[in-house]
């Protein structure tokens, strides 16, 4: 080797360090993106896919019925009839005036005027027919899946 040759020592390119810096970006966008896909994915389930069941449901009662007046739920799912109405109320399950459909199905005592509630959680299931035990042609039904 030539003394009066210099000895070629690498060089810093600003260049390289450009390339780096867009690579690695490029990475954790695709990085980012595949967790916000996967993350939507999680977030998009159906029901049979294990979204959580219903555990709450509300029936109104009015002068004109329970509204709705078939109510479709899980198991396990705790109803509350409000009363929308002017008048008192009795929630029970048929037939009138036994309530021996649906043992515990059953206010027993007036559900006040405007306001007043009565709660009952269905753990079986099944198609459970009830009443106001008040106006015992007043109907309704909830069907237990």
């Amino acid at each position: 080797m030539n003394p009066d040759e210099e000895n070629p020592i690498p060089s810093h390119d600003p260049r390289n360090t450009v390339k780096v810096l867009v690579i690695t970006g490029a990475l954790l966008l695709v990085l980012i993106i595949g967790l916000a896909l996967n993350l939507n994915k999680q977030t998009d389930q159906s029901p049979d896919q294990g979204a959580s069941q219903q555990t709450a449901a509300q029936v109104e009662i009015t002068k004109e019925g329970f509204i709705p007046a078939t109510l479709k739920i899980s198991k396990g799912t705790t109803v509350t009839w409000t009363n929308k109405d002017s008048v008192v109320h009795h929630v029970a399950s048929n037939p009138h005036p036994e309530h021996t459909g649906l043992t515990g199905l059953d206010s027993k005592d007036i559900i006040g005027i405007e306001g007043g509630t009565y709660s009952y959680t269905f753990d079986q299931p099944g198609e459970y027919t009830y009443h106001d035990h008040l106006n015992p042609t007043t109907n309704g039904t909830v069907v237990v899946e």
